[in-house]
């Protein structure tokens, strides 16, 4: 963005790209740091990505659901889909509304005081999870449903309308791990990858893949080779595993993906609604 552009000529000394370009990598490194956000409060602490992409006309020439709404992307089969608990390496740990409302400004700081209000009407006091304090469910499920689960939700109804509505496959990965349980996270963000690749194969993994998780790793890893292979989950899935229907009417349906539990659930209403939601603040937020 141009704000970090000009904010990384001061704190480089230079006056254009050629000198950052020729600077020394450690340096342009050093001087690269993250701050707050244009129209964050001063109290708001550092945003959670700092260098994000940026909308050139190029490589990327609109907001995703902007894009997507309009059908601008490539037409090709998907897979997409999400973590129970998207959110929950990345939220604060808010004891209150108040710091909820914090958390998301400091990442989005185009957000209202209204906005936050109605944010905060969505997101009231869940139940509790172990080593965190009062609303960081509340946190985690706000941060996740905006910047993961409804994003993909919204991209799996583009491609339902534009390409077709058999040629995208939603999910839900639902694996409980004891560790991540225990500390309170739930089935967090990319849990999934290890099951797809292999244990050991996507750096570090939770021991229940090898024990009471195991039975899961084939059948994940089953469907998506067969969509590698074939582009359709089921052409070459794991004897047994249940057909992954793919997404079909605009509300939409989704595999849960879960030990001895996998099968096909509908997209929950409370979901569609929270998903409205963050598609009406879409713009506002920048996505």
């Amino acid at each position: 963005m141009e704000f970090q552009y000009q904010r990384l000529l001061g704190l480089t000394g230079c006056s254009s790209v050629s000198c950052l370009r020729e600077m020394n990598t450690s340096a342009l490194q050093a001087a690269s740091y993250g701050s707050n956000f244009p129209g964050s409060k001063p109290s708001d602490p550092p945003p959670l990505w700092y260098w994000l992409p940026t909308i050139d006309g190029k490589l990327i020439r609109d907001q995703l659901y902007t894009a997507f709404a309009a059908g601008r992307f490539a037409a090709v089969p998907i897979i997409v889909g999400h973590t129970t608990n998207e959110g929950s390496y990345f939220a604060s740990n808010a004891s209150n509304a108040s710091q909820v409302s914090s958390f998301l400004h400091t990442n989005y700081p185009h957000l209202t005081n209204a906005q936050l209000e109605d944010i905060n009407q969505h997101y009231t006091l869940m139940d509790p999870v172990p080593n965190h304090a009062a609303f960081f469910p509340s946190a985690s499920a706000a941060y996740g449903d905006a910047t993961f689960t409804c994003p993909a939700n919204d991209i799996a109804g583009a491609v339902a309308r534009f390409l077709s509505r058999e040629r995208v496959w939603s999910y839900r990965y639902n694996v409980l791990d004891p560790y991540f349980i225990a500390l309170g996270y739930g089935v967090p963000h990319t849990f999934e990858t290890s099951a797809i690749f292999g244990p050991g194969q996507a750096g570090w993994f939770p021991p229940s893949y090898l024990t009471t998780n195991a039975p899961i790793v084939p059948v994940t890893m089953g469907y998506w080779v067969s969509f590698m292979r074939s582009l359709n989950p089921n052409t070459y899935k794991e004897p047994g595993s249940p057909t992954w229907k793919p997404w079909g009417n605009f509300r939409g349906r989704q595999l849960r993906l879960q030990t001895n539990s996998t099968a096909m659930e509908k997209v929950p209403d409370w979901q569609v609604g929270k998903c409205s939601l963050w598609k009406h603040l879409a713009r506002t937020m920048e996505i």
